[in-house]
Protein backbone atom coordinates (compact mmCIF):
# COMPACT_ATOMS: atom_id res chain seq x y z
CA UNK A 1 0.00 0.00 0.00
CA UNK A 2 3.00 2.13 0.72
CA UNK A 3 3.42 2.58 -2.99
CA UNK A 4 0.03 3.61 -3.85
CA UNK A 5 0.23 6.39 -1.50
CA UNK A 6 2.83 7.84 -2.76
CA UNK A 7 1.26 7.80 -6.19
CA UNK A 8 -1.44 9.69 -4.59
CA UNK A 9 0.30 11.82 -2.74
CA UNK A 10 2.66 12.91 -5.73
CA UNK A 11 -0.86 13.57 -7.98
CA UNK A 12 -1.98 15.43 -5.39
CA UNK A 13 0.71 17.95 -5.01
CA UNK A 14 1.05 17.83 -8.74
CA UNK A 15 -2.58 19.30 -9.17
CA UNK A 16 -1.77 21.63 -5.50
CA UNK A 17 1.07 23.06 -7.99
CA UNK A 18 -0.98 23.17 -11.52
CA UNK A 19 -3.62 25.07 -9.42
CA UNK A 20 -1.23 27.68 -7.68
CA UNK A 21 0.07 27.92 -11.31
CA UNK A 22 -3.39 28.90 -12.45
CA UNK A 23 -3.91 30.93 -9.41
CA UNK A 24 -1.08 33.27 -10.66
CA UNK A 25 -1.87 33.47 -13.86
CA UNK A 26 -4.97 34.80 -13.36
CA UNK A 27 -3.64 37.42 -10.67
CA UNK A 28 -1.70 38.37 -13.23
CA UNK A 29 -3.94 39.10 -16.14
CA UNK A 30 -6.24 41.14 -12.88
CA UNK A 31 -2.87 42.96 -12.60
CA UNK A 32 -2.63 43.92 -16.38
CA UNK A 33 0.32 41.83 -17.04
CA UNK A 34 -0.34 38.71 -20.01
CA UNK A 35 0.92 35.67 -18.75
CA UNK A 36 -0.74 34.21 -21.87
CA UNK A 37 -2.95 31.01 -22.25
CA UNK A 38 -4.38 30.37 -18.33
CA UNK A 39 -3.62 26.62 -19.13
CA UNK A 40 -1.30 26.02 -15.71
CA UNK A 41 1.87 25.78 -17.64
CA UNK A 42 4.75 28.12 -16.61
CA UNK A 43 5.82 28.63 -20.20
CA UNK A 44 8.27 31.75 -21.73
CA UNK A 45 5.04 34.49 -21.70
CA UNK A 46 3.72 33.44 -17.87
CA UNK A 47 7.56 33.92 -16.88
CA UNK A 48 7.77 37.23 -18.95
CA UNK A 49 4.57 38.84 -17.09
CA UNK A 50 6.13 37.44 -14.27
CA UNK A 51 9.53 39.81 -14.43
CA UNK A 52 7.34 42.52 -15.53
CA UNK A 53 4.73 42.27 -12.47
CA UNK A 54 7.95 41.74 -10.40
CA UNK A 55 9.98 44.82 -11.61
CA UNK A 56 6.71 46.66 -11.71
CA UNK A 57 6.75 46.27 -7.29
CA UNK A 58 10.40 47.66 -7.68
CA UNK A 59 12.09 44.38 -7.00
CA UNK A 60 14.36 42.30 -8.68
CA UNK A 61 13.67 40.75 -11.80
CA UNK A 62 12.95 36.94 -11.61
CA UNK A 63 10.34 34.56 -12.76
CA UNK A 64 10.38 32.52 -10.00
CA UNK A 65 6.68 30.45 -9.04
CA UNK A 66 6.87 31.09 -5.18
CA UNK A 67 5.10 32.34 -2.00
CA UNK A 68 6.60 35.46 -1.81
CA UNK A 69 4.95 36.12 -5.54
CA UNK A 70 1.89 34.55 -4.72
CA UNK A 71 1.92 36.89 -1.33
CA UNK A 72 2.32 39.81 -3.69
CA UNK A 73 -0.33 39.12 -6.56
CA UNK A 74 -2.64 38.82 -3.54
CA UNK A 75 -2.09 42.30 -1.72
CA UNK A 76 -4.53 45.19 -2.55
CA UNK A 77 -3.46 47.87 -5.32
CA UNK A 78 -4.51 50.56 -7.04
CA UNK A 79 -4.99 49.40 -10.62
CA UNK A 80 -3.94 53.00 -12.20
CA UNK A 81 -0.78 53.17 -10.04
CA UNK A 82 0.81 49.63 -11.51
CA UNK A 83 -0.60 50.62 -15.21
CA UNK A 84 1.33 53.81 -14.83
CA UNK A 85 4.46 52.36 -13.61
CA UNK A 86 4.34 49.95 -17.23
CA UNK A 87 3.45 52.95 -19.21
Amino acid sequence: MAGFRDAEDMVLQMMRSENEQILVQRLLVIRGFNPGDIDGFVGPRTRAAITAFVQAQGASPTDAVDAGLLNALLVPYDNGAEAGARA
